[in-house]
């Protein structure tokens, strides 16, 4: 390498880091501190082996250059000493002789590199440089163990670190299912990641508008559904995240969670019925929550009071067979106690989940106990416009061929684009896409809002002893203003209503 591009390399590495240089030679000290204070972010100094002991033990510096013999305790002593507080410390012994018996004895003592005086820049950038490569690898690789211990230490999921775009690490499991011996083997036999995930819909691939990598890193912690086949050409679903390490710049960790078991695919690829019993097994939601449990993803909860949606995020404490407990604001656990059910959604379910036991709220742990989970292809989640439950006042007259509805009609709820009504009989003939005409009135400021329009029948449904209606209005600018005003007023009333309870 260039001496130009070694120096650029040294800087690179040695910017974030500290060192400890040990020198009894004050000019020779003096000298070596002006050079170093060049590359490191702080240089220490100490004038004999017991000051550079004491000066470890205070700072910790990343990296030891100290003379070979010194007064009160000389380098080879206080090498020996360090390690003993710090077996990994990366020390750099100099000597005015080339030794053999020092060298050997500096070897026993665990001294990393052995340099003899003087020191040229040529030669000490280089020592430095093999010697900062070793500090950067096994610092790594400490962060990928940290991370793989104690935050991903799962059976199936597989663990990547990457430095920039680049793969520098990876976990057994990983090279276990491309059946590699070595993260080099892997990138001679296969190359990117990303060249393993399958096309499908809604999942993380590589095609022409996304590239995997910059879409994950432009949103960190992220949850996706990635495909790949394993070297016996099985398809396996996986978890991806990926989540950027504060500690180290530009450094990364993904993650892959198997959850090929849970048979999750087919929900993506065609729409299941909300009956089917395989999309109802209790044991399937529970390994779901327990995935995103420990990738320490976030769900998030809804609920309905008259209409108004009340929603805020949470998290899975618990995902047992015996208890699954989502954690969440005190404002949802009242939204979850008042309508006794609660609908969760993430990036990572294939549908909305409706959860309709609830068996405890524990607003002291901010803990809702659910049960009797299911998936269900749409909910009211996903309703794209507000709609509201009017007060107990409101008044509605439907014209049907031109003839006034003669019974009592009850608005069940109403947006900008719809509204549900409820009928205890139906004149004869009337059916779904037939045409009809409302009158309306509101109470908005005290004062009275009336809403005339045309409407269109879109649904009818018999429940009970009564009929439930809907209809899709046709609203003039004026009166599309009016319902929006209304609307609006209605929504905070109802947060003062639902805060009061």
């Amino acid at each position: 390498m260039p001496e130009k591009d070694k120096i650029k390399l040294l800087k690179q590495l040695a910017s974030p880091l500290t060192l400890l240089y040990v020198e009894d030679n004050e000019r020779l000290r003096e000298q070596g501190v002006v050079l170093f204070q060049k590359f490191f972010k702080e240089v220490f100094v100490a004038v004999d082996g017991l000051d550079g002991l004491e000066q470890f033990k205070a700072h910790r510096p990343n990296l030891v250059v100290s003379d070979i013999k010194m007064p009160k305790m000389s380098g080879l002593e206080m090498t020996r000493r360090i390690h003993k507080v710090s077996p990994d410390a990366k020390i750099i012994m100099t000597s005015g002789h080339a030794d053999p018996e020092n060298l050997l004895e500096a070897i026993n003592s665990g001294v990393f590199r052995f340099l003899v005086k003087p020191l040229s820049v040529a030669k000490l950038s280089t020592i430095l440089l093999e010697t900062l490569e070793v500090v950067e690898a096994e610092g790594e690789e400490r962060l990928f163990d940290f991370y793989v211990e104690n935050i991903f230490n799962y059976q199936n999921s597989m663990i990547v670190l990457y430095k920039g775009n680049q793969p520098v690490i990876v976990n057994d499991r990983f090279l276990s299912f491309f059946d590699m011996e070595s993260l080099s083997d892997y990138q001679d036999h296969y190359g990117n990641l990303g060249k393993h995930f399958l096309e499908h819909k809604d999942f993380l691939y590589n095609h022409e508008l996304v590239d995997w990598f910059n879409e994950a890193r432009a949103h960190m912690g992220q949850l996706y559904h990635v495909k790949m086949y394993d070297t016996q050409t099985q398809v396996h679903h996986f978890l991806f995240k990926m989540t950027a390490i504060e500690s180290k710049k530009n450094h990364y960790i993904v993650s892959m969670d198997d959850i090929t078991e849970l048979g999750l695919l087919k929900l993506f690829d065609e729409k299941a019925s909300d009956d089917d019993q395989r999309f109802r097994d209790k044991s399937n939601f529970v390994k779901l929550l327990e995935a995103l449990k420990r990738n320490s993803a976030e769900i998030v909860l809804h609920n309905f009071y008259k209409g108004l949606k009340i929603t805020n995020p949470g998290v899975v404490v618990t995902a047992e067979d015996k208890k699954i407990e989502i954690r969440s604001s005190f404002l949802q656990q009242k939204a979850v106690l008042n309508e006794k059910r609660t609908i969760l959604t993430s990036e990572a379910f294939p549908a909305d989940i409706l959860c309709t036991t609830i068996k405890k709220v524990d607003f002291d742990t901010q803990g809702i106990i659910i049960d009797d989970l299911r998936f269900v292809n749409s909910s009211p989640a996903q309703r794209e416009h507000m709609q509201l439950e009017p007060e107990d006042t409101h008044k509605i007259s439907l014209f049907y061929q031109e003839h006034r509805f003669a019974t009592e009609i009850r608005i069940m709820d109403i947006s900008l684009k719809s509204v549900q009504i409820t009928v205890p009989v139906l004149p004869a003939g009337f059916r779904a896409e037939d045409d009809v005409h409302l009158d309306m009135v509101f109470e908005l400021n005290r004062r009275p809002l009336i809403v005339n329009c045309a409407a269109n029948v879109l649904l009818i449904k018999e429940v009970g002893r009564e009929f439930q209606v809907v209809l899709s209005m046709e609203l003039s600018k004026s009166a599309q203003k009016s319902l929006t005003e209304y609307l609006a007023k209605r929504q905070m009333n109802l947060i003062r209503e639902f805060k009061g309870l």
